[in-house]
């Protein structure tokens, strides 16, 4: 595949996984948060192209992260977790707060993998044709698996898709 195809299907699945995927979870009260200007202006903008979705329950912020590839290849990883009333502190002493505080700074964070056995990102497999049906059906898989997410944020259930990540407690 060509740079130029990469391109065009990282597009193309930027624009189905914001329209769809995101959906779902906007469905459940997220909403949409773009990036804030200092980080839409640096290389966060290439991973996070559609900025965060948060949602407020009770006193905790929950925030989903679409993570896209930063080399332009079309595939993505969902990035979740829940910032405490307090924000976070970094393990270097720099507080966060709330409303600032993104996922990779939560002690107890998640991701969301398309394999259960390994962490593999959602991407077109080596055979699968690189066209437009293929993204639909690798968003497709996102939103059925999206389901161990939505398990998480209610009952702390850990799916078989999902792996620990994020800063040390």
């Amino acid at each position: 595949m060509s740079k130029r195809e990469s391109e065009n299907l990282r597009a193309i699945l930027v624009q189905d996984v914001g329209d769809r995927l995101a959906n779902v979870f906007v469905k459940k009260g997220f909403s949409l948060v773009p990036l804030p200007a200092e980080e839409a202006k640096s290389e966060l903008k290439i991973a996070f192209p559609l900025g965060r979705l948060k949602r407020m329950r009770d006193d905790n912020l929950d925030v989903i992260e679409f993570q896209f590839d930063k080399y332009g290849r079309p595939k993505f990883v969902i990035n979740f977790g829940i910032v405490p009333p307090g924000g976070v502190t970094l393990p270097w002493g720099d507080h966060l707060d709330q409303n600032v505080a993104d996922v990779s700074a939560i002690s107890e964070s998640y991701r969301l993998y398309s394999s259960s056995l390994r962490a593999r990102w959602f991407e077109l497999g080596l055979l699968s044709p690189k066209n437009e049906q293929a993204i639909t059906s690798l968003v497709d898989k996102a939103i059925v698996l999206s389901n161990e997410i939505t398990n998480w944020f209610e009952c702390k259930n850990v799916g078989k898709h999902m792996k620990r990540f994020g800063l040390p407690v």
